[in-house]
């Protein structure tokens, strides 16, 4: 009995491991995307995004100027993001993560220049494919940040 007792815990505690480990995969791609996407590091960020989700990337890289790169290159502030919250949805394969993005530059109007963002909130869609996690567009990220008005 008590090797059974024993066994079931092991398990348990094995099976949190693998829960834990997999969920700290998924946060580290988001965040690694968020830092580079929202630094106009677009290639890095390019490398963190499902191939269907690329078009996106393109569509901002094409509406950032070199006045914006020169802006974002000449800011003492470094981009950072961190982990607001992580929604697991069903089967293992597929999350939602909220995040902040500290310092985050960002291009939100065709013409406009790039301006700095002290803290975006946005949610991303982070799924795995062929063992790896990337980042799911469906469209811009948005500042999801409540006005304070």
């Amino acid at each position: 009995m008590k090797k059974i007792v024993l066994y079931i815990c092991t398990m348990i505690m094995a099976s949190c491991s693998l829960i834990e480990v997999h969920q700290k995969e998924s946060e580290v791609a988001a965040k690694s995307w968020a830092e580079a996407f929202f630094s106009f590091d677009l290639a890095r960020a390019n490398q963190l995004t499902v191939e269907e989700s690329r078009p996106w990337l393109h569509f901002v890289a094409s509406n950032i100027t070199d006045e914006d790169l020169d802006f974002a290159n000449s800011e003492d502030a470094s981009t950072s993001a961190h982990i607001d919250d992580v929604t697991e949805l069903p089967g293992d394969t597929m999350c939602l993560i909220k995040l902040v993005v500290d310092n985050a530059f960002v291009a939100d109007s065709i013409g406009s220049r790039a301006h700095l963002v002290d803290e975006y909130h946005t949610t991303v869609t982070v799924v795995k494919r062929h063992g790896h996690w990337m980042v799911r567009m469906a469209g811009l990220p948005r500042n999801e940040m409540q006005n304070r008005d």
